[in-house]
């Protein structure tokens, strides 16, 4: 049998050994110290911000993914804002993925080719 890693499987997954864990929303969240429970995402916008942040205001996601919490992908927006900004973007990229998906169909089915003759068909 092979050697079993140092890690475990569950403990990957929580992210133990780096002081996070995956909240129950899906965003990273200290699990030590004295920011204990506080969401990496916000301490990282009040880094940027120089302050803490006010109750009204929200973190976004600009590439949708809780778990990346770099301050390139993170924006500070008042709450209603927000809310539209990730409302709209969660339609985009809804529609977007069922543009893609009949392109790809179309693609497919006209043999991967568009559905155009290849150079060497005459």
């Amino acid at each position: 049998m092979g050697k079993r890693s140092a890690t475990s499987r569950s403990a990957r997954r929580k992210n133990v050994g780096t002081g996070t864990k995956i909240d129950s929303k899906g965003y990273p969240t200290i699990t030590a110290g004295p920011l204990r429970g506080q969401r990496v995402h916000r301490l990282v916008a009040e880094a940027m911000l120089g302050r803490e942040l006010r109750r009204d205001e929200d973190v976004h996601h600009k590439d949708g993914d809780k778990t990346n919490c770099r301050w390139t992908n993170l924006e500070v927006l008042g709450h209603s804002e927000h809310g539209w900004v990730s409302s709209r973007q969660r339609w985009y990229m809804t529609s977007q993925d069922g543009k893609l998906k009949k392109q790809w169909d179309e693609w497919h089915e006209g043999g991967g080719d568009g559905g155009s003759k290849r150079d060497d068909e005459g």
